[in-house]
This record gives structure tokens, C-alpha cells and sequence, in this order.
């Protein structure tokens, strides 16, 4: 019996002024024990010395410069183009602030296959700002609330063994997902693996969303392990806020738009121009900009209305350091406005 060729993962890199991370990125991808890996750089007209730093010790990935900043979901999207997947392959979405332990992607891929899904992620833990792991976990895999609220299970949790089971979760991080050629060609067809009007920020949220109404599994596997550090800022919230309504317009079931999220996001939008008037017109900005253009994209489902509702039911249930019921993240909201 002939064996199987293994199939090609190709990982796609995106870079913006990322010198600070990069040794520490391409020495995680340089030790991957996966021996059919593809690595292909996009650097986003970075002003630091990142491009020399990759032309010089990163010889095993190919290189394209940007000649403009086109963002985190273009980006990849343009790399996807570049790499030229056959139907067997896998993309692994990868940020630059962090770093694959050696086995991450063998480790991920065999439990993919292994548990019939098509994406997926592994344990992710925190590094603090100076670039040292913790055992403070980052993400287990995305939790969806109805609302479109998406949060990382296990974030800000010490890691004590409760995340040491591999399951089903709802979808999974941007930060180092592993997708199948066969979900891309799916929710993808035209090459628009993340939604390009999104730029940068729920991106991903919006990708587990559309595979999800295709039928697709995504997994999690505790036994690929990263290090994620992270430097949220909030003039990107307000964008991350926006693209995460945009992606509800697009992705709802008609009657839960009608009777809970278009109220839910017009109150939304007031209450922040009010409280919050330049963080709330950046928003609402975002929204109205988009609206249209979002319901264009809307695709016919093949999961029922009740499938989804459950999979927002048992979001509630995860744990997590992120509020989860609408009164803690009203709590939440007012901590942060005190504290400004």
C-alpha cells in the first residue's frame, strides 16, 4: 500500500514594525518538525529594520514586500493568492508576536484530521510585555455570544490542567490557526479568506462565523502549544468594535437581526457617541460606512437557526477572564470609563 504524501501547510506571516518579535517568530518557525512547511513573510511598508533582519536569517521564507500598509486580513489574503493550495493542503494563519512551539503544527494537523475538522487552534498562553512565557493562558478556542460578543476561552486563567482535553470549540484565534483548502475554497471562493474590509481586528470572529454556517468542525488541541504577547490599543478597539457588528449584519439569521442585533447595535452605537464620542463615532462610523456592502456578502447557510443558538448557549458557559453575561461587560464598560 502506497502512503499518503503528507500534506503541504503553508504558514503565512504578516509583519508592521515587528522587529521587536521577530527573532523569536522565525526561530519558532524555523524549529517546526513538520517537514512539508511553507513559509511565505508579508511585510506591510514596515519603517524598522524587520525586512533586513528577515532577508538575513529567514532564507527558508519567501519575502514580499508591500508597497502599502494593506492590513492584517488582505494580507493574508494575499499570501493565500501566493501560495497556491491544492485541495489537500492547509494555511496556517500565524502573528508575528508569537511563537510556535517546535511540534505546533504536526501536533495540530494530526488532531485535525484525527477529529474530522477543518480548523482549528492550539493552546495559546501569554507572554508578558518583555517577550517571557507565563503559564497564563491567552486562548483555548473562540466562544461566541449571540450578540456577536466572541471571547478566548481560558484568557487570563492559570493554566491548572482544566484546558488539558481536546474538543470542539466554536471557532479559534487569527493568532495561530490552522485552516483547511477545503474550508477556504468554501467560504473563500473568490480568495477573500478574511473579510478585506475589516482591515485589521475581528477578522477572525468573522471567519469562525462563516465556517460555522457551512457545517465546518473546528478543534482544539492542548498538546500544540504557543506563546502569544499581544498589545491591544484602543484606538483599534473602536475599529474591532465596528468590524464586530459588521460581521453580525453579515452573518446573522434574518430574524435574530430583526428582533435582537439591530437594536442591540443601535443601542450600542448611541450609548458609546454618547459616553465615549470619539471612540463611539469611530464605530458608528464603521458601521454605516459598511452596512451595505456587508449585507452583499451574506451566504445562504446550510446549519439551522437552533444549531447556532446552541453554539451562543454554550458560549455562556466557558471560562474565561473576559465578561460574559451583558451585566458584566456593563460592569466591565464602567470600570474602564472610571478609570479614565
Amino acid at each position: 500500500m502506497t502512503n499518503q504524501p503528507l500534506p503541504r501547510v503553508c504558514v503565512g506571516l504578516i509583519t508592521y514594525n515587528s522587529m521587536r518579535d521577530l527573532p523569536a517568530v522565525i526561530l519558532g518557525l524555523e524549529l517546526q518538525d513538520y517537514p512539508s512547511l511553507q513559509v511565505i513573510i508579508l511585510d506591510n511598508v514596515s519603517q524598522d529594520d524587520g525586512v533586513k533582519f528577515i532577508q538575513d536569517h529567514a532564507t527558508f521564507a519567501k519575502l514580499i514586500i508591500n508597497p502599502a500598509n494593506v492590513g492584517f486580513a488582505r494580507g493574508h489574503n494575499q499570501i493565500l493568492a501566493e501560495a497556491q493550495l491544492g485541495p489537500n493542503d492547509y494555511y496556517l494563519a500565524l502573528n508575528a508576536d508569537l511563537v510556535l512551539a517546535s511540534n505546533y503544527v504536526t501536533q495540530l494537523l494530526e488532531s485535525l484530521r484525527k477529529n474530522g475538522a477543518d480548523w482549528g487552534i492550539g493552546k495559546l498562553y501569554q507572554m508578558d510585555m518583555q517577550g517571557r512565557p507565563t503559564r497564563q493562558l491567552y486562548s483555548t478556542g473562540h466562544a461566541m455570544l449571540r450578540g456577536g460578543y466572541a471571547l478566548n476561552i481560558g484568557k487570563g486563567l492559570e493554566d491548572i490542567g482544566q484546558f488539558d482535553e481536546g474538543r470542539e470549540v466554536f471557532g479559534a484565534p487569527g493568532a495561530a490557526v490552522l485552516i483547511s483548502q477545503k474550508l477556504i475554497a468554501t467560504v473563500a471562493p473568490n480568495g477573500e479568506l478574511f473579510d478585506a474590509d475589516m482591515f485589521f481586528y475581528s477578522e477572525d470572529t468573522d471567519l469562525d462565523w462563516r465556517a460555522r454556517l457551512q457545517g465546518f468542525k473546528c478543534w482544539y488541541e492542548p498538546t500544540a502549544v504557543a506563546y502569544h504577547r499581544g498589545s491591544p490599543r484602543e484606538s483599534l478597539n473602536a475599529q474591532g468594535l465596528g468590524n464586530r457588528y459588521l460581521s453580525v449584519i453579515k452573518n446573522a439569521f434574518l430574524l435574530d437581526l430583526i428582533i435582537y442585533n439591530v437594536p442591540l447595535i443601535v443601542f450600542h452605537c448611541v450609548l458609546r457617541l454618547i459616553i465615549t464620542p470619539k471612540r463611539g463615532w469611530v464605530m458608528t462610523r464603521k458601521v454605516i460606512a459598511n452596512t451595505r456592502r456587508m449585507w452583499r456578502k451574506r451566504s445562504r447557510p446550510v446549519v439551522t437557526r437552533r444549531y447556532m443558538l446552541n453554539w451562543f448557549q454554550w458560549g455562556t458557559w466557558q471560562l474565561s477572564d473576559q465578561p460574559i453575561t451583558t451585566r458584566d461587560r456593563l460592569v466591565s464598560f464602567w470600570r474602564k470609563l472610571k478609570g479614565r
